[in-house]
């Protein structure tokens, strides 16, 4: 669901973070709550980081698309908060971080 990703040298990623990467439920069982309990188990479990320093950031990156307001408030009910965005050829995503 998430890895360790080290720092870079931009706005989107300027600490080391826990990185929440593949979080998806199927259509059919969305609604159900899932994905708030898959964020706190990730939440609960990483509370340190294994291989990088400092304190531990945990961020997500997601579509900005209004189609896309229900994960963005998702995320924002746990306390991410938006620090940018990355700009692509066909879209433009926000990046959330929890500290």
């Amino acid at each position: 669901m998430g890895y360790e990703r080290r720092k870079e040298n931009n706005e989107q990623y300027p600490n080391n973070t826990l990185y929440i990467s593949e979080l998806a439920v199927d259509e059919m069982y969305q609604g159900q709550g899932l994905a708030k309990k898959l964020i706190r188990c990730f939440l609960d479990i990483n509370q340190s980081f294994l291989y990088l320093t400092g304190d531990v950031i945990i961020s997500v990156q997601t579509n900005s698309a209004d189609w896309n307001i229900k994960v963005i408030s998702l995320y924002k009910s746990f306390g991410f908060q938006q620090i940018s965005t990355k700009q692509y050829d066909n879209r433009v995503d926000v990046v959330l971080q929890l500290k």
